[in-house]
């Protein structure tokens, strides 16, 4: 919210929180067709392992905020993967946006150049939007590319755009521990109008096969 105009967040609906991994197929058994079949291997428990994630906020608020002031959140995602690896991807449905329409841009960072795909860095309090960039904190898997240096960051793709979903995350082996933490920034000019600004990040894990 930019000026304390804060009426318009009374509207979100905490979601209903979830179980944090699903490590096995609730009913289901292995099938096959014409040309092809799926199995589904047991673990030393006798559970059939599959793939999730748990996400450490599903609501991230970033107070009211004030001109040339760049806040940060942060979001952990922590990865079950009972398979050959997987891929994260993400994509938001729009820039944020109010009621009324007015929009805060998804950055460009310093340079113009950060986009879905490349990163770059964002220090310079003038430069206005939300971005993000993702550090790894343990495990087998990897970031997408250009978060190697401090303060880089990327921009989301948006699904009013047409852009598609963008990787951020991959890994080409099992694991039970891969941490990873999302740095959201936002910063805002003093011309951005008064209100409420609100969108939805969705994260989808494919696992590799």
């Amino acid at each position: 919210s930019i000026q304390g105009k804060t009426e318009a967040l009374t509207e979100i609906t905490p979601p209903e929180k979830k179980q944090t991994y699903r490590p096995y197929f609730e009913g289901n058994t292995p099938t096959t067709g014409k040309n092809y079949s799926v199995s589904v291997l047991a673990d030393e428990n006798g559970l059939t392992p599959v793939i999730g994630f748990s996400i450490s906020e599903e609501i991230i608020s970033y107070g009211v905020l004030s001109a040339t002031n760049p806040v940060t959140r942060t979001n952990d995602l922590q990865i079950y993967a009972a398979t050959n690896g997987y891929t994260v991807l993400v994509r938001e449905d729009h820039a944020l946006r109010s009621k009324n329409k007015a929009v805060v841009p998804d950055t460009t960072c310093d340079n113009g150049a950060c986009t879905e795909s490349i990163a770059a860095p964002w220090v310079n309090t003038l430069t206005y939007g939300f971005g993000y960039r993702c550090e790894k904190k343990s495990g087998q898997g990897q970031c997408s590319e250009g978060f190697e240096e401090p303060n880089t960051y990327k921009s989301f793709g948006a699904a009013e755009k047409n852009k598609q979903y963008y990787q951020v995350l991959n890994s080409i082996k099992q694991d039970k521990g891969d941490h990873f933490r999302f740095i959201y920034k936002l910063n805002i000019s003093a011309t951005q109008p008064e209100d409420a600004y609100i969108n939805n990040l969705t994260y989808v894990i494919v696992p590799n096969f």
